[in-house]
């Protein structure tokens, strides 16, 4: 609870799914990062958190929405290769 110098992650109670990870930062261990999972929904018969909310020393510095959503996307087998990877374009 008051030990903010370990990293941590919280899980919510009623749904059991991950929600939180509370870090120290990585390039200042004296500050605090706080990455916060919002925004679930149901996909696939599982759950996925469509934002990300990055705070650092209460202040949030990075935020993430995503939209269309989608899984078990057949994928071209050229994006799991390193020589491709700068020309193979997974995202439309």
């Amino acid at each position: 609870k008051d030990d903010l110098k370990s990293k941590q992650f919280c899980v919510a109670k009623d749904t059991l799914l991950f929600v939180r990870e509370i870090e120290p930062a990585r390039d200042d261990a004296s500050k605090l990062d706080d990455i916060r999972f919002i925004h679930y929904q149901p996909l696939a018969g599982a759950w996925i958190a469509a934002g990300v909310e990055v705070y650092s020393n209460g202040k949030k510095v990075f935020s993430e929405d995503y939209s269309d959503i989608q899984a078990n996307v057949k994928l071209d087998p050229a994006v799991f290769d390193p020589e491709k990877f700068s020309t193979t374009h997974w995202e439309k």
